[in-house]
This record gives C-alpha cells, structure tokens and sequence, in this order.
C-alpha cells in the first residue's frame, strides 16, 4: 500500500496558495491532508500544526505552558511551498503491507481522524 495526499490546507485559510500572514515569522495554524491509498478515491484525515518560533511565542500569551509534541512542524518563516512538499514527502515514504501499517507510520508525524479509537478494517 503507497500513501498519497489527496487534499490539503488550513481548515482556517480560504486559500492558502494567496494567503499572506500579516508577518512571515510570526505563523501558527493547523493543516488538514486527506490522506488515501494510491488509487483509490476515498481518504482518511490527518493533522499536524505549523508554527514559527515566533508564532509560538505568540501563542504562549493565550495558552500558557503550552507544550511541544511531535506533531508540530517548526519553520523559519512561512511558505506554504515547503510546507506542503515536505507534507508530500513524508506521506509518500509511508508504505506497508496493509492500510493499517500505512497508518500506523503516517501517526508518528501526523493527528489521525480516528486515532485512539479501534482501527475495523473492511
């Protein structure tokens, strides 16, 4: 099973290929792919935050002791170029025998849909 990313974008940006942040450093939201097997038309969801230092530092003044976990991606400053390649990038290295196995390695780097709750496979 290959892993491709079907759709992507912040759920909060209308269109992020125009979207410009008021400052390039100071960036904090949260990316949804649709995530399927290749050739098939059907997906799955998964997240993962993109962040700039600063972006974080920002939001430290709403959410304080916020913590840091391995489904933050950390930039320098924002361009959603890179972000999206390295998004594409880590989906395609994703491979295995079964859906499930796809899965299990597409969550160390992304927030399943249904992660904690029972995998039923069909």
């Amino acid at each position: 099973w290959r892993s491709v990313v079907q759709a992507t974008g912040p759920y909060d940006i209308e269109n992020v290929w125009t979207w410009e942040p008021n400052d390039l450093n100071e960036v904090y939201f949260n990316i949804e792919l649709t995530i399927g097997a290749k050739g098939k038309d059907a997906g799955d969801i998964f997240q993962i935050t993109a962040a700039t230092p600063e972006g974080l530092r920002d939001k430290q003044k709403y959410i304080p002791n916020i913590h840091i976990h391995r489904l933050l991606l950390i930039m320098n400053n924002y361009e959603w170029g890179s972000i999206l390649e390295y998004c594409q990038k880590t989906v395609n290295k994703c491979s295995g025998d079964t859906w499930e196995e796809v899965i299990k390695k597409l969550c160390r780097y992304f927030r399943w849909e249904y992660e904690d709750h029972e995998y039923i496979s069909e």
